[in-house]
């Protein structure tokens, strides 16, 4: 399919309209300007002949006569020149007429007289010629007698005529098939020069927070291209110590808040063992324990994210059958979505293997379900699917939930980010959730595809690698205690 505004085709546009409008051009001065030379020159012969017989034969046929004037013109000019020669007097007596050429071209005979008074002037006349006039130069002259005489010297155009007629079709047929073979030429021309872009973009994709050591190919040209990859490297590497910033930052900040929270954690549990605490006061502390609890679940969480997206948590792949971790983790959380009257269903293929870390891909599927539960109503419907599509093995987990907007759905990945349909006291969460189950599909290169309308439910996507069946598991799937992300 042609893109009309890519720059490949608009150059190859661009250059198709200028070359042809350069070749229409030449080749439309070209035709005027061969015919209009052809045209002159037989003009410039036509009227060198009548002047020659004028200034050399006419002064001596008062004295010789007529038989004279016969002789000269027939020696001059014999037939096969194919000239038209006829003199005549002032009286319209003609003295001599040449005889009709071997070629047939025209007929002396049937060529009218056009007499003058003044000076020289060319005439075309159609009398006789068949397809193609005569041209004709009248040259009045006058002898020494004082005699007046006509001098009649013309042409056929039937040469010139037929050069220009085959100069013209050459043009029409040559000039597009000149044109078309520029046009291709050129979009060869075009493709091999804007390969280089294509390969810049395509290095560009590949490049991700995770490869961020990866750099474009640098064109080695000189021109706009070798500066423009220099430049794109020279901000990638500025994003980066950006990120790296950013990521140790983060990193950092979570690991120091670790320990006093623990401290604020440990002073409080040791308030609550004395008994003479008064009641409200015995509230608030266990109020403050609660938040010292949620506060360090989110910094454990922060930490999480920064050392997935930095790599320090590496992933231990193995095989591992989507399907059955799907059931085993619903299976675990099953008991919170009876305690709210959520029914959940399966619908998973047999032998829908992925490479991954069961570890991680059940906090996954954890973090899914407990969204799924949490933002769906009573009696509402969690189904779970897993199932192989192609080279590609898919988790689906669907609710009838309290749904998204659509403005909202691209950012539901990012930390701390809770739709405004989300965001009450009685639906705990620090909005991390998401951000951690993208940091782990990230860190198995798989792909996060969330589907949502609001009043009508969520559809989370996750699309694995497939992998082919192992002969025999030689490691067990991990059955550690599940804690769903707050999200």
């Amino acid at each position: 399919m042609i893109k009309v505004k890519a720059l490949r085709f608009r150059m190859s546009l661009w250059y198709a309209i200028v070359l042809s409008a350069c070749l229409i051009a030449y080749g439309a001065s070209m035709y005027i300007g061969v015919s209009g030379y052809l045209y002159r020159t037989l003009r410039k012969s036509i009227e060198h002949d009548a002047r020659t017989i004028a200034d050399k034969v006419l002064p001596n046929v008062s004295a010789k006569g007529a038989a004279y004037l016969q002789a000269a013109l027939n020696e001059m000019y014999p037939e096969v020149t194919a000239r038209f020669i006829r003199v005549s007097t002032g009286s319209g007596t003609v003295l001599y007429a040449s005889p009709r050429p071997f070629d047939k071209s025209f007929d002396p005979t049937l060529i009218p007289f056009s007499p003058i008074t003044e000076q020289s002037q060319f005439t075309k006349s159609v009398h006789g010629a068949g397809r193609f006039p005569i041209l004709i130069d009248v040259l009045p002259y006058t002898a020494p007698t004082g005699e007046l005489y006509f001098v009649e010297v013309g042409a056929n155009t039937q040469r010139i005529s037929t050069m220009v007629r085959g100069l013209g079709v050459s043009l029409l047929l040559g000039i597009p098939i000149l044109i078309a073979i520029a046009i291709a030429g050129g979009i060869l021309v075009t493709r091999n020069a804007m390969q280089p872009l294509d390969d810049i973009a395509e290095s560009a994709e590949r490049i991700t927070s995770r490869n961020f050591g990866e750099r474009l190919p640098v064109i080695e040209t000189g021109d706009e291209l070798e500066r423009l990859t220099i430049s794109l490297n020279r901000m990638i590497e500025r994003l980066q110590d950006a990120f790296a910033h950013i990521e140790r930052f983060s990193a950092d900040v979570s690991h120091e808040l670790r320990t006093p929270l623990s401290i604020l954690r440990a002073e409080r549990e040791l308030l609550l063992q004395r008994k003479d605490l008064p009641n409200d006061v015995r509230d608030k502390l266990l109020n403050s324990v609660e938040e010292i609890d949620r506060l360090s679940r989110i910094v454990s969480q922060l930490l999480e994210i920064s050392q997935l997206k930095a790599g320090a948590i590496k992933v231990d792949p193995f095989p591992i059958d989507l399907g059955k971790l799907a059931v085993n983790t619903t299976e675990q959380m099953l008991l919170l979505a009876e305690i709210k009257g959520v029914k959940v269903s399966y619908d998973t293929q047999p032998d829908c293997y992925i490479e991954g870390d069961g570890a991680l891909l059940r906090q996954v599927i954890a973090n899914l379900l407990d969204n799924a539960i949490k933002y769906t109503p009573e009696h509402g419907h969690i189904r779970v699917a897993t199932r192989r599509s192609g080279s590609r093995a898919i988790l689906e987990i669907e609710d009838t939930g309290i749904g998204v907007a659509e403005q909202d759905i691209a950012k539901m990945c990012e930390p701390f980010y809770r739709a405004d349909a989300a965001r009450t006291r009685t639906i705990a969460g620090a909005g991390l959730g998401l951000a951690i189950v993208k940091s782990i599909c990230t860190a198995h290169a798989a792909d996060v595809a969330i589907t949502s309308a609001v009043g009508v439910g969520t559809k989370v996507s996750v699309q694995f690698r497939a992998a082919s069946a192992p002969a025999k598991l030689s490691k067990p799937e991990p059955m550690s205690d599940l804690r769903p992300t707050e999200t």
